[in-house]
């Protein structure tokens, strides 16, 4: 058996572990430290456009100045069906403080069947249809729900695998709005 592979089904384990007793996520930081590493030494955010589930144009670049979390998701996955209504009402509490939420979906089924899914989950932010491979300039997606944090100057502040519960999404989200633009 390769190291890769041990390590990936150690992870894939641990964070099955964790979901079943409500652990919530194994939570990285881009650099492999905490999460409170200087801001500059963050890696930048992977630029993207994609047009939303509604129909409006998102353009990752044009959210500088604001904390972006990102969620890879799937309407297959129960802990992202789970933590779903909790980015919404993260979305709805932070929203007025620059707090932007989008939802990637990896999902292969058509955009209706995701878009139906969605607002039975009550999404209120922004989804993308990514399809399978659309997590592939993000380092690829290992696990999902996998969330990444992004700060006001575009960098990957946290990168979060596996259902997050929302009182540590407030805990991280707190500290990047606080920081200046």
């Amino acid at each position: 058996m390769n190291q890769t592979f041990k390590v990936s089904a150690c992870r894939s384990l641990l964070l099955l572990a964790g979901v079943i007793l409500g652990l919530g996520a194994c939570t990285e930081s881009p650099s492999g430290s905490s999460g409170s590493q200087d801001p500059s030494k963050r890696p930048k955010a992977p630029l993207f456009e994609a047009t939303t589930l509604a129909g409006a144009d998102l353009v990752l670049s044009e959210l500088r100045g604001k904390v972006v979390l990102i969620n890879f998701w799937a309407t297959w996955c129960g802990p992202c069906r789970m933590e779903i209504p909790d980015l919404a009402k993260l979305d709805q509490s932070y929203r007025n403080q620059d707090l932007v939420v989008v939802g990637i979906s990896l999902d292969s089924r058509p955009e209706s069947y995701v878009r139906v899914e969605a607002e039975k989950m009550g999404a209120t932010y922004p989804i993308v249809l990514a399809g399978e491979d659309g997590g592939r300039d993000w380092g690829g997606i290992t696990a999902i729900p996998t969330t990444f944090l992004i700060d006001r100057q575009g960098r990957i502040a946290h990168r979060l695998l596996g259902y997050t519960p929302i009182e540590r999404l407030v805990e991280l989200v707190r500290p990047l709005l606080a920081e200046e633009a």
